[in-house]
C-alpha cells in the first residue's frame, strides 16, 4: 500500500507550488526561467547523487541498473515514466518525479489560469474540466495508430498504465492541491477555512483512511478505474488536511501542532532523501543482511521499524552532507546570474 503517498505527494506538491508561486507569478516578481531553475535545484542535485553512488555504483539491485545508452540518458534526464520498459530503472521512485517535473512545467499557467476566476466554484468547474479533459487526451493518446513507429512510449499503452504512470492520470491529484491553494490565498475563502480548519482537518484524516482502507480490502489492479479513483480520493481529502492545517494559524488542532513539532518536522526535510533511498542496495542489504542475519531479527514488523530507523540516519546524513549545501550553493550561485 505504500503507493498511496504518491497521489498524497502529488496533493501536497500541488498545494506547495500554488501557496509559494501564484502572487509571485501574477506580480511578475519571478521568471519562469529562474521558476524552473528553482525547481530542478529541488529536485535533480540530491536524485543525481543518490543514482550515482546508491545505485549505478553498487550495481544493484539489477533490474534498477540501466543498460545502454538510451537507458542511462532516459534515468539521468529523469523521463522513465515516458517509457514503459524503462519505467523502475534507477532509484525505481525516479517514475513519481518525471511526473513532477512535467508538473512543474505546467504550474505556472496552470494556477494563473484556475486563479482568475471570479468565484470559488467557477474555480472548481474549471480544475475539474482540466483534469478530466488532460485524462481523456492521454487515453486517446494511446490509442493511436504509431505504437509500431513508437514503440516503448504512452502510445499503444495500456489504459492501466496511463492512469497509474502518467501525468494524464494524476494530474486530478496535483490539481486537487492547487485548489485547496488557491482556496487557501482567496480573500473570500481564507476566513472560511480558518473558522472550519478543525473540520477541514479531521475530515481530510478520516477520509483518506477510509479511502486507504478501501484500496486494500478491494485488492484491484493498479491504475485500473477503481483504483485510481480511490487513490484521487486519497488527494482529495489530503488536500482538506492540508488546507486546514494552513489555515489552523493558532494551531489549536492536535494533528497540527504534533505535525508541527520539531522532530516531524525535521523528518519532513530529510523525507526527500528516504524517498530515495528506499529501495536502494544500502537499505536492501541493511534489511536482509545486517538485521536479518547479523542481528538474527526474525520478526518482520521489527524489522521494518528496524530498518526505518536505519534509513532515517542515512536520509539525515544525506540532507546535511549534500541535499541542503547543494540547494544552498546553487541557490546562491542563482542569485548572481
Amino acid at each position: 500500500m505504500g503507493y498511496v503517498g504518491v497521489p498524497i505527494f502529488f496533493a501536497l506538491s500541488g498545494f506547495l507550488i500554488t501557496v509559494r508561486y501564484y502572487e509571485r507569478f501574477e506580480k511578475r516578481r519571478i521568471t519562469f526561467g529562474k521558476y524552473l531553475v528553482k525547481r530542478f535545484i529541488r529536485l535533480y542535485p540530491l536524485y543525481f547523487v543518490i543514482l550515482t553512488l546508491f545505485v549505478i555504483a553498487f550495481g544493484k539491485p539489477k533490474t534498477m541498473i540501466p543498460q545502454g545508452v538510451g537507458a542511462v540518458i532516459v534515468t539521468y534526464t529523469l523521463t522513465q515514466a515516458l517509457f514503459p520498459n524503462l519505467l523502475l530503472i534507477g532509484t525505481a521512485v525516479g517514475w513519481t518525479l518525471t511526473l513532477e517535473g512535467m508538473f512543474y512545467l505546467v504550474a505556472p499557467r496552470l494556477m494563473q489560469w484556475l486563479g482568475r476566476t471570479a468565484s470559488f466554484s467557477a474555480l472548481l468547474l474549471r480544475a475539474v474540466a482540466v483534469g478530466l479533459v488532460t485524462l481523456a487526451i492521454g487515453l486517446l493518446l494511446a490509442r493511436l495508430p504509431l505504437a509500431d513507429m513508437l514503440p516503448d512510449t504512452l502510445i499503444g499503452a495500456p489504459d492501466t498504465y496511463i492512469l497509474h504512470y502518467s501525468l494524464f492520470g494524476h494530474l486530478l491529484d496535483f490539481l486537487a492541491g492547487m485548489v485547496g491553494g488557491l482556496a487557501f490565498l482567496r480573500r473570500d475563502i481564507a476566513p472560511w477555512s480558518s473558522r472550519h480548519a478543525n473540520k477541514l482537518i479531521w475530515v481530510g484524516v478520516v477520509g483518506a483512511l477510509i479511502s486507504i482502507v478501501a484500496l486494500d480490502m478491494i485488492e484491484s489492479e493498479l491504475g485500473s478505474l477503481i483504483n485510481r479513483t480511490l487513490a484521487f480520493s486519497v488527494a482529495l481529502f489530503s488536500s482538506s488536511l492540508i488546507l486546514g492545517m494552513a489555515s489552523d494559524s493558532l494551531r489549536s488542532n492536535l494533528v497540527t501542532r504534533g505535525l508541527g513539532s520539531r522532530l516531524l518536522v525535521y523528518l519532513g526535510k530529510i523525507s526527500y532523501a528516504l524517498f530515495l533511498i528506499q529501495l536502494t542496495e544500502p537499505c536492501q542489504w541493511t534489511y536482509w543482511i545486517l538485521l536479518g542475519e547479523t542481528l538474527g531479527v526474525e520478526d518482520r514488523i521489527l524489522r521494518a521499524i528496524l530498518l526505518y530507523v536505519a534509513a532515517t540516519a542515512m536520509a539525515a546524513i544525506l540532507y546535511e552532507l549534500i541535499e541542503r549545501p547543494a540547494h544552498r550553493w546553487l541557490s546562491a550561485q542563482l542569485t548572481r546570474v
